[in-house]
């Protein structure tokens, strides 16, 4: 870009000039008095750019669009082919093309293995022409999660995985955990949300019984189906622990935080029932409410050793401010 003034005119010059310099431009010219301004539009005519995923994957019965995405000035025409063959034809029934400004879109849904394969799109105006492939891809089952360790409890176990190394092609919508004690033959299973796992690596399994060594195993689900499962690993739960069931918070609870005076600490709970067991402490995530002056409070269970827990104790204090920190009074909360 070279800029020249002489005297009464002033130039503005663009070399090697790329389509991305379409556009508004301003010319000011100003002096003592004051200044003014004059704006123009640039447009540069190009061929046809293309751009897409290349690698579309489904697999039968499943539509799928394969998106060609266009730029050009002036505006192209845009083809589809299959093997030569100009798109939707009679051949081609599960074929459907959509057109926008901006992108078309083959609508493909595959009946065979014979819909798999290479798909061309072709865009041209009259200052040229391009084209891209794409492959459409037969999906796969994923392949199976590695079970790295299980933290076993009196009732449940913390089974951390590592995801599968081949999804398929598509995303891994579930997992689904199965186990069962040693010597037994039938199979106990539960679904798992793929979000919801993927963001710790574990699921964590329920009911079972203390003292007991149990196989666990994993797989995983995608579109396609249900992917290998995993090698089995043994795992032995722990006994239940005679205690009182205490734990720091309720799922989801926003708790103010505005404590009243009361003993700090609180006086010890007795329980007239040893056949209790101890709860391992859940984990705890809070985030400050919008108003700031509240927390809400999120809990992931751990063991519950070996019973239904009958409430959650919430107790809360500052750690930091102006004067003595003041104890919250407890609040009871059901499960």
């Amino acid at each position: 870009m070279v800029v020249r003034s002489h005297a009464r005119v002033s130039s503005l010059t663009l070399k090697s000039i790329q389509y991305t310099d379409a556009g508004e431009y301003i010319c000011t010219a100003s002096n003592t008095i004051g200044q003014d301004s004059q704006s123009m539009y640039l447009e540069v005519q190009y061929a046809p750019k293309l751009q897409g995923p290349v690698a579309v994957y489904t697999w039968e019965g499943n539509q799928v669009n394969i998106t060609c995405e266009v730029f050009a000035y002036p505006s192209a025409t845009i083809s589809w082919f299959r093997d030569g063959q100009l798109l939707p034809s009679s051949n081609y029934s599960n074929i459907k093309i959509y057109n926008t400004p901006s992108a078309s879109y083959l609508e493909v849904t595959p009946d065979s293995e014979n819909d798999f394969g290479n798909y061309n799109c072709t865009a041209v105006n009259r200052i040229g022409q391009e084209s891209l492939e794409f492959i459409l891809v037969q999906a796969d089952t994923p392949s199976s999660p590695s079970i790295d360790q299980v933290e076993p409890y009196s009732s449940t176990a913390q089974v951390q995985f590592d995801e599968p190394e081949a999804t398929g092609g598509v995303p891994i919508l579930k997992y689904k955990a199965e186990w069962r004690a040693v010597g037994e033959e039938v199979w106990h299973f539960k679904w798992y949300d793929a979000k919801e796992a993927n963001m710790e690596g574990i699921v964590t399994i329920v009911g079972l019984k203390p003292e007991t060594t149990y196989a666990v195993r994993l797989a995983a689900l995608n579109g396609k189906g249900l992917g290998e499962i995993s090698t089995a690993s043994e795992f032995k739960t722990q006994p239940v622990h005679s205690s009182l069931p205490l734990a720091p918070a309720s799922s989801s609870t926003p708790v103010p935080l505005s404590p009243p005076d009361t003993t700090w600490p609180l006086p010890a709970l007795t329980t007239t029932d040893p056949a209790k067991g101890e709860p391992s402490a859940p984990k705890l995530e809070g985030q400050m409410g919008e108003d700031g002056n509240s927390i809400k409070v999120n809990l992931i269970k751990q063991d519950d050793g070996g019973s239904p827990i009958r409430h959650y104790l919430v107790k809360y204090r500052a750690v930091s401010g102006s004067g003595a920190p003041a104890p919250s009074s407890p609040l009871l909360l059901p499960p």
